[in-house]
C-alpha cells in the first residue's frame, strides 16, 4: 500500500511537471515576469489628446508568495518551485520597457517605465494625462526616471508628438528580461480602455484583460523561429547583432502566453487538432418592446481574438447559436494578430484618396436589427487609414434569433506552430458587451471560453 502511495505520488507530480500547463483556460490576476495587454485602441492623432485611450495600470507587489501558478509558470525565474517563498521584491532593476505593436506585429513605439517595489505607475496613450502627471507630482525632475523628491515617474507612455497605431497591443517586459536576460521582478496590471466614439452614448469604459508571462534567459542564438518555453521563458527578444546583455533593452519578437493564454497547439506533430473557444453574442430580442429593461436595443458584441502570428489564409469556422438549440455557420477570417469582430455593429465608407485622419467617430453606432451587422474592425481601420472603402458583412442567424436575448459564438481556429516539440503557440481571447439605456453605456468584459483542441 506504502509502494502504491509513492508510485501514485510519483505519477501526479510527473503530470504537474515542466510538460504540463494550468487548465486549458486563460488565466489573469497572477503575476508574470512579462505582461501581455491584447488589445490597446487609440485615435491616431498624433500630437493631440483624442476621445479614444487606453490605460494600463502595472504593479510591483513586495512579495511573490506560493502559488501552483505563479511558482511553476507566469513567474518561474523570479519566485521558482522550490525556492524560499515568500520571495521579497526590493533588490531588482525596477525598470519597466514597454513596446506597442500594431495589428500585424510591427513594433511601433517603445519606452520606459520607472517603477519600485510596491509601487505602480500609469502607462497610457492619453497625453492630457502626461500633461497632468507633469505638472503636479512629478515637476521637476531630479534623476533619469525620478522626480524631485527621488520617487519613481507615476507616469509613463507615449509622448507628444509620437505616432500610434488606431488598433494594436502592448508589451511590457522587465528592463532585464528586454535586454535578453532573466527577470529580476515580478509585476501585475490591469487595463481598460475610455471609449468616446465607438459607443453610442458617451463615455463608456471597456475593460482589456491582462495577461502574465514567463520572461527567462533568452538563448544567445535566438531567432524568429526560436520556441518559447513553458514554465521558463515565453517572451523571446532576436539575438541577431550580438545585443544580448549589452545594456540597452531590445523589442520582443517572439511572444506566446502558452500558460495563462489558449494553447493552440499540441506539439505532437498532428497539425488537424484546431483550437475551439466561444463568446456572448446580443441576440434580436433585445429590440424587442417590453424587453424588460434590457436596453433599448442590441448593444455591440465586440470579440476580441489575439493570435500569436499574423496569416492572412486564416479563418476560423464558426457557428452562431441561439437559445433554442439552432445554429447556423459562417467563416470569420483572422489574418491579423490583433483581430476584433464587431457584432451588431454596422460601418461603411467609400475609397477616398485621402483617408480621414481620425477613423473612428465614423463608427455611428447604427443598431437596427435587421442589418445584422457584423463589423471587421481591425480591417475597417485599418482601410480607412489607406483610404479605401470598406462595408461591413451580415452575420448568419439561426432559426429563433428573433427571439434570442444572448446567443453565443464558437469559433474553431487552426493549430497553429505546431513543430512537434511541445506546446509552442498560444493566443488569448475575451468578449465586451455594451448595454446601453439610452443615456449612457457601459461594458462588462469576460473571457471567451476555451472549449479545448478537437
Amino acid at each position: 500500500m506504502n509502494f502504491r502511495r509513492i508510485a501514485t505520488a510519483a505519477a501526479v507530480a510527473g503530470a504537474l511537471g515542466a510538460g504540463s500547463v494550468p487548465a486549458f483556460a486563460a488565466v489573469t490576476g497572477v503575476p508574470g515576469e512579462a505582461l501581455l495587454v491584447p488589445l490597446m485602441l487609440h485615435d491616431s492623432i498624433a500630437n493631440t489628446t483624442g476621445n479614444l485611450n487606453t490605460y494600463v495600470q502595472i504593479r510591483v507587489p513586495t512579495v511573490i508568495g506560493q502559488d501552483f501558478v505563479i511558482n511553476n509558470y507566469t513567474a518561474p525565474n523570479v519566485a521558482p518551485v522550490g525556492s524560499p517563498l515568500p520571495v521579497a521584491q526590493t533588490d531588482a532593476d525596477f525598470r519597466i520597457h514597454w513596446v506597442v505593436y500594431d495589428h500585424v506585429s510591427t513594433p511601433v513605439l517603445s519606452g520606459t517605465c520607472y517603477v519600485s517595489s510596491g509601487d505602480s505607475v500609469l502607462w497610457s496613450t492619453d497625453l492630457s494625462l502626461g500633461t497632468f502627471q507633469g505638472q503636479t507630482y512629478n515637476s521637476p525632475v531630479g534623476a533619469p526616471g525620478l522626480n524631485v523628491s527621488g520617487k519613481p515617474i507615476a507616469y509613463c507612455g507615449p509622448a507628444s508628438g509620437e505616432f500610434l497605431p488606431a488598433i494594436g497591443y502592448v508589451v511590457f517586459e522587465t528592463w532585464q528580461g528586454s535586454d535578453g536576460l532573466a527577470a529580476d521582478f515580478a509585476m501585475e496590471g490591469s487595463a481598460w480602455i475610455t471609449d468616446n466614439n465607438i459607443a453610442l452614448n458617451v463615455p463608456a469604459l471597456l475593460s482589456v484583460p491582462v495577461v502574465p508571462m514567463a520572461d527567462g534567459e533568452d538563448p544567445a542564438d535566438a531567432t524568429d523561429d526560436t520556441p518559447p518555453q513553458l514554465g521558463i521563458n515565453e517572451v523571446i527578444i532576436t539575438d541577431t547583432f550580438g545585443n544580448k546583455a549589452d545594456g540597452r533593452p531590445g523589442d520582443p519578437t517572439i511572444v506566446d502566453p502558452l500558460a495563462a493564454g489558449i494553447r493552440l497547439n499540441n506539439g505532437d506533430g498532428d497539425n488537424a487538432d484546431p483550437a475551439l473557444i466561444s463568446g456572448g453574442v446580443q441576440g434580436s430580442a433585445l429590440n424587442a418592446p417590453g424587453n424588460n429593461g434590457l436596453g433599448v436595443g442590441q448593444g455591440f458584441s465586440l470579440h476580441s481574438i489575439w493570435l500569436p502570428t499574423a496569416d492572412e489564409t486564416r479563418s476560423a469556422f464558426s457557428l452562431l447559436w441561439d437559445e433554442h438549440e439552432n445554429f447556423c455557420n459562417q467563416f470569420i477570417p483572422l489574418p491579423y494578430e490583433v483581430n476584433l469582430w464587431a457584432y451588431n455593429m454596422q460601418y461603411q465608407i467609400p475609397s477616398s484618396p485621402l483617408p480621414p485622419p481620425n477613423p473612428w467617430p465614423i463608427f455611428t453606432g447604427t443598431r437596427t436589427a435587421a442589418n445584422y451587422a457584423l463589423t471587421d474592425v481591425t480591417g475597417a481601420l485599418v482601410a480607412t487609414v489607406n483610404g479605401q472603402a470598406f462595408t461591413s458583412r451580415n452575420y448568419c442567424r439561426p432559426a429563433a434569433w428573433n427571439a434570442t436575448v444572448m446567443g453565443y459564438a464558437e469559433y474553431v481556429i487552426p493549430e497553429q506552430g505546431d513543430v512537434g516539440a511541445g506546446v509552442t503557440s498560444a493566443g488569448f481571447a475575451f468578449e465586451a458587451q455594451e448595454a446601453t439605456d439610452g443615456i449612457n453605456d457601459a461594458w462588462a468584459t469576460h473571457m471567451m471560453t476555451a472549449n479545448g483542441r478537437q
